[in-house]
């Protein structure tokens, strides 16, 4: 079956793209961990692809959907999570620009895990058959992503260290710590914050009212200054000090 064949089972509006731009996130991704040869950044960029596009809020992925493409973000952020049989949410890890969805269960073929949109996302989708044949062929993209999803395991444990033994006041900080260190060019710059306070309880385990009277605190203290939809940090020695965060 051609790639538009494949699209008809994929959650959101897709259509091929014939753009060599749309995989740059990603291409950019994988030269972060291993240095690209132009022939490898070359078959990247070549890769048939769809582009769909997900309004937030809305599923990418369903627990146990079958992966049947490599999805790559490409614009907005989307969340990872995983529900209990009372219906709880536990948000996993957050989804930028770039970085692959289901990894950890390309191999397996069946998503381990949901996704969820938190903005309006646009995704790239690869057929499995097409990425298998790029792994196959350069090795170093395949030894790229084993060194991204142990960076995501490493984040993934500092999260649960987080949310088992710190307080609500240190939680709030380390994560606000992360965030910023991966979404803002400086410490003390305003970043976009697009998680809601249900969103933000869902990652640290607590309630939405227990989230905002944190960050008031954290306002009050003069550590964080916060708007619709941003924050900036005021004070990262201290923010950083709270939150026991290790850049």
């Amino acid at each position: 079956m051609n790639i538009e064949g494949l699209a008809s089972g994929l959650l959101g509006n897709s259509f091929v793209d014939t753009s060599r731009k749309a995989l740059r996130p990603f291409r950019d991704l994988l030269n972060s961990y291993y240095p690209l040869e132009p022939n490898v950044t070359a078959a990247i960029l070549d890769l048939r692809h769809l582009t769909r596009v997900v309004r937030k809020g809305c599923p990418l992925y369903h627990e146990n959907d079958p992966i049947t493409f490599f999805t790559v973000m490409n614009l907005g952020t989307a969340f990872d999570f995983k529900t209990t049989g009372r219906d709880a949410r536990q948000i996993l890890s957050l989804k930028r620009s770039g970085e692959p969805l289901c990894l950890d269960s390309f191999f397996k073929g069946k998503a381990a895990h949901g996704v969820r949109a938190i903005t309006d996302v646009e995704v790239i989708d690869v057929s499995r058959p097409d990425f298998e044949d790029l792994l196959d062929r350069f090795p170093v993209v395949h030894a790229a992503l084993t060194r991204h999803l142990c960076a995501e395991t490493r984040r993934l444990k500092s999260w649960l260290t987080n949310v088992g033994r710190n307080d609500s006041y240190a939680r709030v900080a380390n994560f606000l710590c992360e965030f910023a260190s991966r979404c803002a060019e400086e410490p003390c710059e305003a970043f976009s914050f697009p998680l809601k306070q249900e969103q933000l309880g869902d990652i640290l385990g607590l309630t939405a009212v227990h989230i905002n009277r944190t960050l008031a605190k954290l306002v009050a203290d003069g550590v964080i200054e916060r708007g619709k939809g941003w924050i900036q940090i005021r004070d990262w020695p201290q923010l950083s000090a709270t939150a026991g965060h290790v850049s």
